[in-house]
């Protein structure tokens, strides 16, 4: 016969195991956002140096703005959009993900 105790105490255990089991599924879209974010970073880095060696009168306050400017005629700012949004979508669902895993103890 278990006592309630226990019975709380191998919910619990089960809570968390469920929780480290969601981040560890987690973790690799987070890596992918990690190694978006620094194509990302790459890709900005290249436009702002094709941009400032064209010497064209540009006056832009974002990267996002020479992301638009440089790819206005493509797909890949719409590619890039999207990417940055999934970022933060996986940023968002990490935190509620470590908020309801610590709810739970």
């Amino acid at each position: 016969m278990s006592t309630p105790t226990k019975e709380v105490s191998i919910g619990l255990k089960s809570a968390i195991e469920g929780v480290s089991t969601r981040l560890k599924h987690l973790q690799s879209p987070i890596e992918e956002v990690s190694t978006h974010q620094k194509d990302l970073k790459s890709a900005i880095e290249e436009i702002s140096t094709h941009l400032k060696e064209s010497n064209l009168p540009l006056k832009m306050s974002t990267p996002t703005e020479e992301l638009y400017i440089a790819a206005l005629d493509s797909d890949d700012f719409l590619y890039l959009k999207e990417q940055m949004e999934a970022e933060e979508d996986a940023e968002h669902l990490l935190r509620r993900t470590e908020k309801r895993g610590f709810q739970a103890f």
